[in-house]
């Protein structure tokens, strides 16, 4: 199977046109077979019964919470062993790793339904009319010559709560090397420490469109992606800096602004330097 028809994956998966443009484009002559790049959807869905909850809920009957996945899993990239990546999304989406991912969802499913503190119950509901939620998507936000960045967003919503709830966490995956780095890899020591000024300045400079922000460190886990443009997001969840109408906060910083925080390492991946 060729490489363009994994391209359909991608676009449903939402990555960026200019991205998928780049995996012809990338310079990579081997990267037509499919071995080479190639996902797999993992999707599983279940709806359970809180056994007992209409008396506490004062409802006719007991409420539903549906629990749905939809993830893009990467199974070869460019010839890469991608085990680790793949775990690293389990971990991110469902903390805990396991070889059988639809198995292993539907455990932690079921298990995250039950400390609401009722019995639960496989059952249907003819309407959709589901009285709780809690959805996990995966997908690639950005492919690059050198980086693959995959969010995992998790989505919630609990009975009678007065909103709903998500996060979005970003893995990134080096895909010359076949590694997934962290921020700590990218920045040194002091880098890390003078980081949050810039940011709270970027975001003092975007306030007429993100609102006002109280940033006094970097995002909580180091969450960032690497954009398309190569930019370094640093990425916020609701609540984290801002108010929850606010959403999650996008702050991108073009490397060059980083050059004199970065390791060798970073400076590799963000500047291109070898």
């Amino acid at each position: 199977m060729k490489l363009k028809l994994h391209l359909a994956a991608f676009a449903a998966a939402g990555l960026g046109a200019a991205a998928v443009l780049c995996l012809g484009a990338c310079g990579r002559q081997a990267a037509t077979e499919a071995d080479n790049l190639s996902f797999k959807r993992v999707n599983t869905g279940v709806v359970y019964r809180l056994v007992g909850s209409a008396k506490d809920y004062d409802t006719s009957s007991d409420l539903s919470f549906e629990c749905k996945a939809d993830l893009l899993m990467p199974v070869a990239i460019y010839g890469h062993d991608v085990s680790a990546l793949r775990d690293s999304i389990m971990k991110f989406a469902f903390d805990t790793v396991a070889p059988d991912h639809s198995v292993a969802i539907k455990d932690i499913f079921r298990h995250n339904v039950s400390s609401l503190g009722y019995a639960v119950a496989d059952t249907a509901v003819a309407d959709s009319s589901y009285d709780g939620l809690c959805s996990v998507t995966g997908s690639v936000e950005s492919l690059t010559a050198k980086v693959l960045s995959y969010g995992v967003t998790a989505s919630s919503y609990i009975p009678r709560a007065a909103h709903g709830m998500y996060t979005t966490f970003y893995i990134n995956y080096d895909a010359v090397s076949g590694k997934v780095f962290t921020v700590g890899d990218l920045f040194t020591k002091d880098g890390l420490e003078k980081l949050p000024e810039t940011l709270k300045s970027a975001a003092a400079d975007m306030r007429g469109f993100i609102g006002p922000t109280e940033i006094d460190g970097i995002p909580h886990g180091g969450n960032f992606c690497i954009s398309a443009d190569g930019d370094i997001v640093f990425v916020y969840q609701p609540y984290e800096v801002a108010s929850y109408a606010q959403g999650e906060i996008r702050i991108p910083i073009a490397p060059y602004v980083l050059s004199s925080y970065l390791t060798e390492y970073g400076t590799r991946i963000l500047l291109g330097a070898d």
